[in-house]
């Protein structure tokens, strides 16, 4: 598990570098976007198995650049 959080940390801090200020699609396994939104939310890492995620579901995060984030969504797509 640490192997994971240390790879989605760099992966998410590398997009909150590389594009700051715009919208970046980010697609990939559950556990990783668990991970993901569980560092943003400051979240104990026991809360990780807490969240579900619907699959083809859209959570947004929006980093303000100065480390705080917000989580809005878990909802799927609409039709």
């Amino acid at each position: 598990m640490r192997q994971v959080i240390r790879r989605v940390t760099a992966v998410r801090d590398g997009l909150v570098a590389r594009h700051a200020g715009a919208t970046v699609l980010v697609v990939s396994h559950v556990g990783r976007l668990r991970t993901l939104l569980r560092l943003a939310l400051q979240a104990p890492p026991r809360t990780l198995f807490r969240m579900d995620l619907a699959a083809a579901s859209l959570s947004t995060l929006t980093h303000d650049g100065a480390g705080t984030a917000s989580v809005h969504g878990g909802h799927p797509p609409r039709r």
